[in-house]
């Protein structure tokens, strides 16, 4: 019978039915199976000769059988059917698949042709965004308790003055108790009379820009006994909920002693810029972590969509290249590749972006793999070869450092890549050197005198999805970023439009964390609990 669907299908949908990644099924009106492909036997653990003395009902999970054979009867009646289901595979568990299933005539009678493909990580996608949404959700449970045990006052307050949260040091700080506070009082009410021109013109600038008014001051804040005491606040604004969030530190004690003596007063401001520091940084932290949990789901449905088509396209290419040698030809082919390559590029670097994990050290050869990445990148731009020119201290050509060789390789293939292709004339030339700084520092610098980049352009190249080009996703500077900062390293981009770019890169010697997860418990929790609550309406 597979010599009469290979004598009756074209060379094409042969090599798709044999090589194809997804399993393939073909099966009458009642579910006699005709073929099945390598795949299918694979996963179901079934040769070929077993699968076909099967129903395919075999492979359906039980409680789901009514179901298919409903899907089925759709198939033979509308022409077409898509759902989802479970396949039973070789060690007895049931897959998570979704069926797409075509009727077709085959010899004179109707069948099914049906692809199966594999969802199970798609569906463990959708887990990790529940579990997700419910961490979110207790660390918003998590903030109300750091907000009351903050050690400083805090208190939040609308754009119309009016204070709707303070914690136990607010209460301290001010002589008032919550219930007389929250809701009912004014900011203003605590504000000496001689500095509330002053923060009201604050925080009128502050509404319409955020960086147009000072975020650190002091003023001179009356208590419930009208006492004076001299406060450095830390405020910000955040647009989305309208609301004002300030910490209060009391600096009464250093204010006299500084009136007194002019001392302390640098420490002091320090301690509060801390602080505030973590705020905002939590902040921006959180937003980050959202944009990466609709990211991964994004670049799920993409890959799983557009992979299995450029795997075809890039195996029909091989053989007509293999069967037909014509030079006219060969330069369509070759389009053809490049074009197939950056849409694989974007896809990768959706999936890594979406995926990024802690790094898998081991000892690298930098040189050696820059050599190799260099060289990939001439052929694929079609570059002679020397068109890079590579220096590398000869004695420490061979000196290794801790890092994960597949991260690295992504992040040269990223940089070499944009370098290449903001150089489109042939003089263009593209220089990478490396060399250690002491012991414990490798520095690289690719440069090239290509297009450049324009200043206005310049700060936002490492943010998601922003790029000049008409093709590419923006991902990839943002991809090297975070991958050289879970190895602890930096980079840093300058470029001058119409004179060139220049990317430097620092990586440490042996494996050293980043900077964020040297946080350890209550500051990391604080940054997240605090961004959270922030971000939620009250």
């Amino acid at each position: 019978m597979a010599e009469e669907i290979k004598e009756h299908q074209p060379d094409l949908y042969r090599l798709f039915f044999e090589k194809a990644g997804d399993m393939i099924a073909i099966h009458d009106r009642d579910g006699r199976l005709i073929e099945v492909n390598p795949r299918f036997c694979a996963v179901t653990g079934r040769t070929r000769a077993e699968a076909l003395a099967l129903n395919a009902a075999y492979f359906v999970l039980p409680e789901r059988l009514a179901l298919y054979r409903k899907n089925i009867a759709g198939v033979f009646k509308n022409g077409f059917g898509v759902w989802e289901g479970k396949v039973r595979i070789a060690d007895g568990s049931y897959l998570d698949i979704d069926c797409h299933a075509v009727r077709f005539d085959y010899h004179g009678r109707p069948a099914s042709f049906n692809i199966l493909y594999d969802i199970s990580n798609f569906k463990k996608t959708e887990k990790a965004l529940r579990q997700s949404e419910e961490k979110l959700k207790r660390a918003e449970v998590l903030y109300r308790s750091i907000f009351e045990n903050a050690g400083t006052a805090m208190l939040m307050f609308g754009a119309d003055g009016i204070i709707t949260l303070i914690n136990e040091e607010a209460e301290e700080l001010s002589g008032y108790s919550r219930a007389e506070v929250q809701g009912k009082k004014y900011w203003q009410d605590f504000v000496h009379e001689d500095d509330l021109s002053r923060l009201s013109e604050y925080n009128q600038l502050r509404q319409k820009d955020n960086t147009a008014a000072p975020r650190r001051y002091e003023f001179r804040l009356i208590n419930k006994k009208k006492e004076r005491r001299y406060v450095l606040i830390t405020i910000e604004f955040i647009p989305g909920l309208n609301m004002f969030i300030a910490s209060l530190q009391d600096v009464t004690k250093q204010k006299l002693a500084e009136l007194v003596l002019t001392q302390d007063k640098e420490s002091v401001e320090r301690l509060v810029a801390e602080k505030s520091k973590a705020l905002i940084e939590a902040r921006e932290e959180l937003g980050r972590a959202r944009r990466l949990s609709d990211l991964g789901l994004m670049a799920a449905t993409i890959a799983h969509e557009l992979r299995n088509p450029l795997n075809v396209i890039s195996a029909a290419v091989y053989n007509i290249r293999q069967k037909k040698h014509d030079v006219a030809l060969n330069v369509h082919l070759k389009n053809i590749e490049s074009n197939v390559y950056e849409s694989d590029r974007i896809i990768s670097n959706l999936l890594s972006f979406s995926r990024i994990k802690m790094p898998k050290y081991e000892k690298v050869q930098v040189y050696d793999l820059l050599k190799d990445c260099v060289g990939a990148a001439e052929k694929r731009f079609d570059r002679k070869k020397g068109y890079v020119k590579i220096k590398f201290h000869r004695r420490e050509n061979k000196k290794a450092i801790q890092a994960d060789p597949h991260q690295l390789k992504s992040v040269f293939n990223n940089v070499l890549d944009n370098a290449f292709q903001s150089m489109p004339k042939r003089k263009d030339r593209l220089a990478v050197s490396a060399g250690f700084t002491g012991k414990n520092t490798l520095t690289i610098r690719i440069s090239d005198n290509g297009e450049g980049i324009e200043k206005a352009d310049l700060e936002k190249v490492f943010d998601p999805f922003f790029t000049t080009r008409a093709k590419g996703t923006g991902l990839g500077l943002t991809h090297c970023k975070e991958l050289i900062r879970l190895h602890g390293g930096r980079i840093e981009i300058e470029s001058e439009k119409g004179k060139g770019t220049v990317v430097l890169m620092t990586l440490p010697v042996e494996r050293k964390l980043p900077r964020a997860l040297k946080v350890r418990g209550g500051k990391k929790s604080i940054k997240s609990g605090i961004s959270q609550f922030t971000k939620s309406p009250q």
